[in-house]
């Protein structure tokens, strides 16, 4: 059985049940004058159609909230004929989780790539108790291999100097000429931008250089 609360109580970044639907509570507002008082008018993003919607809920309304879990996943590799994405669970004897590309949107793809790990929040069925995932979060910054690259002109040693390469994404990018193909390199995912070269250490720890 799922909890019920007062709508009135829910508070932003929360999941909830919303007619048999999943939604992310983005944003709450409280009434505290007039006719509308003590209600709250909720923004919700539908995680499975991507909508946004408001909705003004009363004090005698409850929600149901959604029984959530989050595993770190290391991405194995994306089947594109099917897709779908295939990871692997380290805390759980590297158990196999596949996971729909549908739940990824074109801002996000670039960003996944095999070995990094991502956070998945998983969401328990209301009724069989399964979980099935609801959202990949994106890290801060991920490794990418590149694929394309151009190498660098002999005696071009201008300061501050760089070149275009592509990533096993497909993501674009500027680098240092000393980048060369197969090289494995930080990138952020908040702009895309590089963020330094990838050097396995004995931890096999990502390092900036």
């Amino acid at each position: 059985m799922l909890e019920k609360r007062p709508a009135t109580q829910i508070g932003k970044q929360k999941f909830v049940w919303y007619k048999d639907e999943i939604y992310y509570v983005r944003q709450t507002s409280h009434d505290t004058q007039g006719r509308r008082q003590g209600s709250v008018l909720v923004t919700l993003d539908n995680l499975a159609t991507g909508s946004t919607k408001e909705v003004r809920f009363g004090q005698k309304d409850r929600i149901e909230c959604c029984i959530t879990r989050s595993r770190g996943l290391v991405l194995s590799y994306y089947d594109e004929e099917h897709g779908w994405y295939h990871f692997m669970d380290p805390d759980n004897d590297y158990e196999a989780v596949e996971i729909s590309a549908d739940l990824v949107n074109a801002k996000e793809a670039p960003f996944l790539a095999p070995d990094n790990t991502y956070n998945v929040l998983f969401v328990e069925d209301r009724k069989t108790r399964a979980q099935s995932a609801i959202k990949i979060e994106i890290p801060p910054i991920v490794k990418l291999l590149v694929t394309e690259a151009i190498d660098s002109i002999r005696g071009d040693t201008a300061t501050h100097a760089q070149k275009s390469v592509r990533t096993e994404t497909g993501l674009h990018l500027q680098v240092p000429l000393f980048i060369r193909k197969d090289s494995q390199i930080l990138v952020s995912t908040k702009d895309g931008s590089y963020q330094g070269q990838h050097v396995a250490a004995s931890s096999d720890m990502p390092s900036l250089a």
